[in-house]
């Protein structure tokens, strides 16, 4: 039995892939359209459109990223492929 899909998260399973990089934003705009997980445990973007949460379009609303998704998953791959 695999119902987490762990096999597949951590590359062990029938179609192991060496290095799995994963979006939030893509995974959260793809999995929670409507942003209600986002909204529900983060109460200031209550009233902000899943639009601007998936965007990142919070100016003045919420904090910025700590983290550059393109350049973390850059370095990533970097450090993986040496």
């Amino acid at each position: 039995m695999n119902n987490g899909n762990w096999q597949w998260s951590a590359s062990v399973g029938a179609d192991p892939k060496p290095l799995r990089i994963f979006n939030p934003l893509l995974q959260s705009e793809k999995f929670d359209s409507e942003a209600k997980f986002i909204k529900k445990y983060i109460p200031e973007l209550k009233d902000i459109s899943p639009k601007d949460i998936h965007t990142l379009n919070l100016t003045g609303v919420y904090h910025p990223p700590i983290v550059d998704q393109k350049e973390s998953a850059r370095k990533a791959k970097e450090a993986y492929l040496g």
